[in-house]
């Protein structure tokens, strides 16, 4: 009678896992791809480990070999989905065109064009409003790439000395808090004073608004 062969169990997980490296690339992809599913489901606050992977499909060890667990898979994500604006959202497209703006046009093109993008990014407000009223570790995760991404944007300075300078990084910082409450207001509370943030009208007062206190602080005349 022929020999039994037997294949331990673990000898069949080791085989399995090697299987599933030849493929690494795409079973991050199909991680991430679940992550958004769910969190389209049930939001940043009801994301848990065992409901992604089985969206995903894959073995709950993968998720932490690939991403040292849920708060690694957030932030890979972050990265790889429209949850921050693009370089061409925030710059215009055309560099050619954007490096021979003023650095008042600049910084006021960049805050207009950044709050149009946040209210094209209903799932981002979402998650930026609970960063301030049901804060996680998620979202302190997702937090930490936006400050990253936010540093970031230093790449499309083409006067460095002029961003660094107080007035203009105190006006950053101020508009950079004025897009995203009024962003966030979008959502569920949109009269705010004399504007309705829900029409494109109010937010084109808004526009011009930041236009002009970006060449008022930078001493810049604005063009008529």
């Amino acid at each position: 009678m022929p020999e039994k062969t037997t294949t331990s169990r673990g000898a069949g997980n080791k085989h399995k896992k090697k299987a599933w490296r030849r493929d690494r690339a795409g079973k991050e992809q199909q991680l991430i791809a679940a992550f958004d599913r769910v969190l389209q489901r049930h939001g940043v606050q009801g994301i848990g480990v065992n409901e992604v992977v089985k969206e995903a499909g894959v073995g709950k060890w993968l998720l932490y070999e690939y991403f040292g667990g849920l708060q690694g898979l957030a932030a890979a994500w972050a990265r790889n989905t429209d949850f921050l604006p693009t370089d061409d959202e925030i710059g215009g497209g055309d560099a050619a065109a954007y490096a021979e703006q003023s650095t008042a046009e600049q910084l006021a093109g960049n805050y207009q064009r950044f709050a149009r993008a946040l209210r094209r990014r209903p799932r981002t407000l979402e998650i930026l409003a609970n960063e301030l009223t049901q804060p996680t570790a998620l979202t302190r995760t997702l937090e930490t790439v936006r400050s990253e991404y936010g540093r970031g944007l230093t790449r499309f300075f083409t006067r460095p000395e002029e961003y660094a300078s107080d007035e203009a990084v105190a006006l950053q910082v101020l508009l950079y808090a004025a897009v995203n409450y009024l962003a966030l207001r979008t959502r569920t509370s949109p009269r705010y004073l004399h504007l309705a943030l829900d029409t494109e009208e109010d937010w084109a007062a808004i526009d011009r608004m930041i236009e002009l206190v970006a060449h008022r602080v930078l001493d810049d005349e604005p063009e008529s």
